[in-house]
């Protein structure tokens, strides 16, 4: 699956968008490109490209530039690692 423009997505609090995007059924992975930035609660996250799992949750940036927030932070299970 392939889209281009203004491409967004919404799971649960997290949501990004960039000018491309390409989900690999497969692999269950949305790669964007084209300016993309994830959003998951106040946590922010960009780069050049970002690669987001939809089978962990797990995310995976090329020259990331984030903002992060302590007591926002979780793990792949979605459970707190803030104390």
């Amino acid at each position: 699956l392939q889209a281009s423009g203004h491409v967004r997505f919404v799971q649960g609090d997290r949501h990004g968008t960039a000018r491309t995007a390409h989900y690999s059924v497969a692999v269950s992975e949305l790669v964007l490109t084209g300016k993309p930035v994830v959003f998951d609660g106040p946590n922010r996250l960009a780069g050049d490209r970002i690669r987001y799992s939809t089978a962990d949750g797990r995310l995976r940036v090329r020259h990331a530039d984030s903002t992060l927030y302590r007591n926002a932070l979780t793990d792949i299970t979605g459970s707190s690692k803030a104390k």
